[in-house]
């Protein structure tokens, strides 16, 4: 444990280091995604997380892969990278990318993001497959911001240090584009039994912070939750909630087998 003064966010946070959350040099994740409606499978991923270790910080870079249905594409394959550091106690989101490819390899999708903290700013491109851009956005960095590619791992620093102040609420960046802030709520402690075992786990609820709209989306929205092991280093067990957007299916996600080195 260590107490950081971090400068951007202007609060001072006693937290568990980033490289306690993430004691491995390499995670490898197997993950299914199915249709909580239908109970078909929807697609299969692996998520990859490699440590890089420095004086005074942790870099981390992330590749994802997954192939069968995602948002409103049918029989399509799709690689996501995005690289994070520790800074000061918390993690943050550097830039990711995402480029997804038809039955013949054709890019149908791409996207990328890049976090500029210097400056505060958020910058979001959608590409064409020749790379240049159709589509872009810009956004101020408000606070901590995560987004599709890398909330899972994100936000394992908030149930490490879930009662730490700071980490009840984090600003989240989607492909529409939007950026949303969202309030998390621990509901208590489950029992998962999943193809990597039965597990202990911690319940979050992450809801959109939109005000006086928030009670009307509770009611028809699907809400989304996620699950962590209760034990450190809280490794993410399971997903419930959206696919990527409002437009998109209700899914469920879950991890079928780990590797840890």
């Amino acid at each position: 444990m260590f107490c950081a003064f971090v400068i951007f966010f202007g609060s001072a946070v006693c937290a568990d280091t980033v490289t306690e959350i993430f004691p491995y040099q390499k995670e490898t994740d197997s993950v299914i995604f199915i249709d909580k409606k239908t109970k078909e499978k929807r697609s299969e991923l692996t998520y990859t997380l490699k440590k890089t270790l420095s004086p005074g910080e942790a870099a981390f870079d992330f590749y994802r892969t997954g192939k069968g249905k995602c948002d409103k594409y049918q029989d399509i394959t799709w690689e996501t990278t995005a690289r994070l550091k520790e800074k000061e106690g918390f993690l943050y989101l550097l830039n990711s990318s995402c480029v997804a490819k038809d039955p013949r390899g054709n890019i149908i999708l791409r996207y990328e993001k890049q976090f500029d903290y210097d400056n505060r700013l958020i910058t979001w491109r959608q590409l064409d497959a020749d790379g240049k851009i159709e589509k872009e956005a810009r956004y101020p960095i408000k606070g901590k911001t995560t987004d599709d590619v890398t909330l899972v791992y994100f936000l394992r620093t908030y149930v490490a240090n879930r009662n730490t102040p700071g980490y009840q609420t984090y600003y989240f960046l989607s492909n529409e584009p939007k950026l949303y802030k969202v309030n998390i709520r621990v509901l208590g402690n489950e029992t998962l039994d999943l193809p990597i075992g039965t597990k202990k786990a911690i319940k979050l609820k992450l809801t959109g912070d939109m005000g006086i709209v928030d009670d009307i989306l509770d009611k028809y929205v699907p809400h989304t939750y996620v699950w962590y092991e209760d034990a450190p280093p809280h490794e993410w067990l399971q997903y419930e909630g959206l696919e990527t957007s409002m437009q998109s299916a209700n899914v469920i996600a879950y991890v079928r087998e780990r590797s840890r080195k």
